[in-house]
């Protein structure tokens, strides 16, 4: 967490950041954060880490196999 919001700062004062996506995107994120929070109790740590690495391959599978959009 604090390292996205470091990262938000850093690209938002380098002119990196779209200011109205982030607008939009600020209140899921928080909204995701807190569910997170409320939720870790709940959730054993051994199916939090195959549920990250789930995530994880999924999100590489789909940057591998995608097809490289034009500029």
């Amino acid at each position: 967490v604090v390292t996205g919001c470091v990262s938000v700062i850093i690209n938002s004062k380098n002119g990196l950041t779209d200011k109205k996506a982030l607008k939009k995107a600020l209140p899921f994120a928080a909204t995701g954060l807190i569910a997170g929070y409320l939720l870790l109790p709940l959730i054993e740590t051994l199916l939090l880490k195959k549920l990250f690495g789930g995530i994880l391959l999924f999100l590489g599978a789909s940057e591998l196999f995608s097809k490289p959009k034009k500029h």
